[in-house]
């Protein structure tokens, strides 16, 4: 399956067919609905099959896509599964009624055709990847005592627990697959490239964050204070529960978290 997927409406099939057949003559060959759904298959299950299996997520803002309910459709799977999103304006509109996902990113502008692909090939062929003018610095390596995974923040703000009761619209989701967690536990905040940490609406008694010290081996243990954001260093560790943690690591242009997953590290409670 490719990983670019591209969300547009049909009344714009035009633009997208240009846009399509200007990537695939740079080489880059995305994931196409008119092309790639084959006949006779559930054409809903394979635009969810395709949105889940993509990197990247190309949305053509227009007039038509905003109040498509299947562009929406698209859009909020896309931010279900934490993609990341790529605006690309292919008609000038009115910024309020543009969904707020995408208002929140910067756009890529086709008013210059080339110039407008250019900058998308750009986008797509970054290291880490780009959120459109907001450069990817930071993931979070979430482990559990069966799993361990890592999330890649391209949105600037997510909503961390159980079972987040927070809109899409508003910021990602990250969802805990621990009972003792709470349904609604913390919130990662971006400000001016600072990421910072909230604690939740209630006091959460496992809700501790180990700071690393100056030899970079043994962590520290500090307190989140309620209603207050707590700003993040590189390699700091977020306990969500006694069985769940969360390390906030940087990303630099030469830095990999493959390099690191593994090395865990010696804490003191």
């Amino acid at each position: 399956m490719n990983e670019i997927f591209i969300s547009y409406s049909r009344k714009d099939l035009k633009f997208v067919q240009n846009l399509v057949d200007s990537l695939k003559a740079q080489g880059i060959n995305p994931w196409f609905d008119l092309e790639d759904i084959r006949p006779a298959v559930q054409w809903q299950q394979e635009i969810l099959i395709a949105v889940q299996a993509c990197h990247n997520f190309i949305y053509v803002i227009s007039p038509n896509s905003v109040t498509s309910e299947y562009c929406e459709w698209e859009l909020n799977h896309a931010l279900g599964h934490n993609k990341r999103i790529i605006p690309v304006l292919a008609s000038p509109l009115t910024m309020d009624v543009i969904p707020y996902p995408i208002r929140e990113l910067n756009w890529i502008s086709f008013s210059d055709f080339d110039k407008g692909r250019n900058l998308l090939i750009e986008t797509l062929e970054s290291p880490h990847g780009i959120s459109t003018g907001i450069s990817l610095n930071a993931v979070l390596e979430i482990k559990t005592k069966n799993s361990r995974r890592q999330m890649y923040l391209y949105r600037n703000k997510y909503f961390i627990g159980r079972k987040p009761k927070e809109s899409l619209s508003e910021g990602g989701i990250i969802l805990i697959n621990d009972a003792k967690a709470s349904r609604n536990h913390a919130t990662l905040k971006k400000n001016e490239d600072r990421w910072s940490i909230l604690d939740g609406h209630f006091p959460f008694n496992n809700l501790s964050l180990y700071v690393p010290s100056t030899n970079g081996v043994v962590l520290n243990k500090k307190r989140i204070a309620q209603r207050a954001y707590c700003p993040l260093k590189h390699g700091d560790r977020i306990n969500l529960s006694p069985d769940t943690q969360m390390t906030y690591k940087e990303l630099s242009p030469d830095y990999s978290i493959h390099d690191e997953l593994g090395d865990d590290k010696e804490t003191v409670s």
